[in-house]
């Protein structure tokens, strides 16, 4: 589920979906059915902001350089599922 929920984090930050509907990405970039979708959509939505403040702690110790890469990583994983 680790992927899925980069997947989705990625696709968050980029804004170009409102994630209620994001089953439907979800359904397309990992070939999963509506039912598998819906049920990591919402573990996502669940943990949300458990996994935001860890993600959140961990950038705090990075530098502006490292910052920078992890934000290319995190739009290029949106870009390449395209």
């Amino acid at each position: 589920m680790e992927a899925h929920f980069k997947y989705l984090d990625a696709l968050r930050e980029s804004g170009s979906v409102n994630m209620f509907g994001a089953g439907a990405n979800l359904r397309e970039m990992f070939n999963l059915d509506k039912r598998e979708a819906r049920t990591v959509l919402k573990e996502w939505m669940r943990t949300f902001e458990e996994r935001q403040a860890a993600k959140d702690a961990a950038r705090s110790t990075m530098t502006e350089e490292e910052k920078s890469d992890a934000e290319w990583d995190d739009h290029w994983a949106v870009e390449d599922s395209k």
